[in-house]
């Protein structure tokens, strides 16, 4: 936050309201004389290095140097500052100098979520809605119903279980999305907001080397990765292994390595529902001799300082955001671990079957259709896409689900590790070199290829679904194909910098007493959550958009209640609680 120091006296006061104790939690600095940074973070000392004037809490990956970097110590070994351009990882950072401007950045794919607002003369960015739109309150800042907002993420399906664009629910707050970053500055005529984009296309730009060398040099920094995890002190590297593609892909990696013995492997429990998921999984643990531990949800939070309930977490972090509230109790697993995720690769295979527009809004209620078409249109807009581009619905989805899918965990903690998000695989599938280009759900993609690379061994292996299953002969031609670049990997461990203890975990102790404030605590039960989502009714003006909600808490109510849907596959109730959270 920047502020002018006559702002200073309501800013602790608000801080204060919400327990956020000063120097733990909020640190101010001074930017020109006239004006203030504050820093709000739980443990906020610990990702501020104030000599060199910056600000990094998480994990990034640098590919290019071969380095894993944990936490602000981490960043000073590595690159003596924070990263300027934005690395894969999932983390934010903060530099200011001495001229009174403030750049404000995350990981490559947004990972970590970033909003701003202006309220007057101050101006607000974090990671929480709810958190912004507090603030705005006290500073006696009007919170409007953004329509457009409401009408645009009204509908069902994934891909408006989250931000569709750059609009929120309220007028005043903005969402950033994938390829824009946040730069403050404070001169004699006040402060200013500069939003930097670059489209996606740009970021993610193919440089025209050959598929295979490509995908080789890909596959090599998944196994180089997994072999320099293992050097952490302290910690196991643990991977959640299914029995689909993705994390069979990050498995192989530690074949490579040879540093399978050095992981730790989890896996669903069996029953009705998941026992093909389950035998395959099996399958490769008996194959390479492995003990596989039941994944359960881990029991309470490791946090001594604040407490916190399944919907008090999801509100302070992706409440408005991210619409599926995952059981997510406690910041990290029971036991020391790295958590290694199989995110990111559908990025590469296509999410939502490479479809076009038209196609998608054709099925909405006829009475939002246009709106909601146009705000998809403003989204792809924001990312730099034609809405006429063949891979149009496929860079909204870089730009906007990856991320907060993908990093929903961030509220816990900022440690995970995705081999698959790569910005060189993003490039590659998106550019005319790709060799399996639009495939089809189940069909050869990039990331099979990366699974080949890896391990022919494992690429046989039965999957959950017979029909994702490889033929020898198709295995044995794509081996040939990518050994034309390379007979084998090179497999030099990344350097690890700093370590993951370094990264304070969980939300600041503000958000957590906001989102009770606002009435996000307490209850978890399904029954529970659709009478507290019931009151967002009142909330939604009369007409075509509250029918709309109104089938929203309909189909929410069939999927929990008559089908017996997990909560963390529904969105409609997360969408309906924003509504009454942050309008009511």
């Amino acid at each position: 936050m920047v502020a002018p120091k006559s702002r200073e006296p309501q800013i602790w006061g608000w801080l204060l309201t919400h327990r956020s104790a000063p120097g733990r939690e909020a640190r101010r600095y001074d930017l020109t004389p006239g004006h203030s940074l504050f820093v709000i973070s739980h443990e906020a000392g610990r990702s501020v290095d104030e000599a060199r004037r910056f600000f990094f809490r998480g994990t990034a990956i640098d590919y290019r140097s071969g380095s894993v970097v944990f936490g602000t110590d981490g960043a000073r070994r590595c690159w003596g500052a924070a990263p300027r351009a934005p690395l894969e990882g999932e983390y934010v950072t903060a530099d200011w100098s001495v001229d009174g401007s403030v750049h404000l950045g995350r990981d490559l794919f947004a990972n970590v979520p970033l909003l701003y607002s202006r309220c007057g003369d101050v101006v607000v960015a974090a990671d929480s809605l709810l958190l912004i739109a507090d603030l705005r309150s006290h500073l006696d800042h009007p919170n409007t119903p953004d329509m457009v907002g409401l009408t645009s993420r009204a509908p069902g399906g994934t891909l408006f279980g989250q931000q569709v664009s750059m609009r929120t629910y309220i007028q005043e707050i903005t969402f950033l999305p994938t390829g824009h970053e946040l730069t403050v500055v404070c001169g004699s005529g006040g402060v200013t907001a500069q939003v930097v984009s670059t489209s996606l296309p740009e970021v993610f730009e193919h440089d025209d080397e050959d598929y295979a060398a490509t995908l080789v040099r890909c596959a090599n920094n998944v196994a180089r990765l997994a072999a320099g995890l293992c050097q952490v002190e302290d910690l196991t590297p643990k991977l959640n292994l299914s029995g689909g593609l993705d994390s069979r892909v990050v498995l192989a990696g530690t074949v490579a390595a040879e540093v399978t013995r050095q992981f730790r492997f989890f896996t669903q429990g069996t029953n009705a529902v998941n026992q093909p998921d389950f035998a395959a999984a099996s399958g490769l643990a008996r194959h390479l001799d492995l003990t596989l531990k039941p994944k359960a949800l881990p029991p309470g939070p490791t946090r001594s300082d604040v407490d916190w309930d399944v919907l008090t977490l999801w509100a302070a972090s992706g409440l408005g955001l991210y619409d599926y509230i995952i059981p997510r109790r406690r910041s990290k697993d029971p036991e020391p671990v790295i958590p290694v995720l199989g995110m990111g690769a559908e990025t590469v295979k296509g999410n939502y079957g490479w479809r076009d527009l038209p196609g998608l809004v054709q099925g909405l209620p006829g009475a939002i259709r246009d709106e909601v078409h146009e705000e998809l249109v403003a989204g792809l807009d924001s990312l730099g896409v034609s809405p006429e581009d063949a891979h149009a619905l496929e860079w909204h989805y870089v730009g906007y689900r990856n991320g907060l899918h993908g990093g929903r965990h961030v509220a816990n903690h900022l440690t995970g590790i995705s081999p698959l998000e790569q910005r060189d695989l993003v490039g590659l599938v998106h550019s005319d070199a790709n060799e399996h280009p639009r495939p089809a759900k189940g069909e050869p993609s990039v990331i099979t290829d990366l699974l080949i690379a890896l391990s022919p061994e494992l690429a046989l292996m039965p999957f959950d679904d017979p029909k994702k299953d490889l033929d020898v002969a198709f295995v044995r031609s794509r081996a040939d194909r990518l050994s034309e670049r390379s007979r084998r990997l090179e497999v030099t461990p990344f350097e690890i910098h700093g370590h993951p203890r370094d990264v304070p975990e969980g939300p600041s102790r503000a958000s957590i007493e906001i989102a009770r404030i606002h009435g996000m605590t307490g209850v978890s039960g399904t029954a529970e959550l659709l009478e507290l989502s019931r009151g967002a009714m009142d909330v939604v003006p009369t007409g075509p958009l509250r029918d709309q909600y109104a089938a929203l808490h309909r189909a929410a109510t069939a999927r929990l209640v008559t089908q017996q849907a997990p909560m963390g596959t529904v969105a409609g109730v997360g969408k309906l609680l924003a509504v009454l959270a942050l309008l009511g």
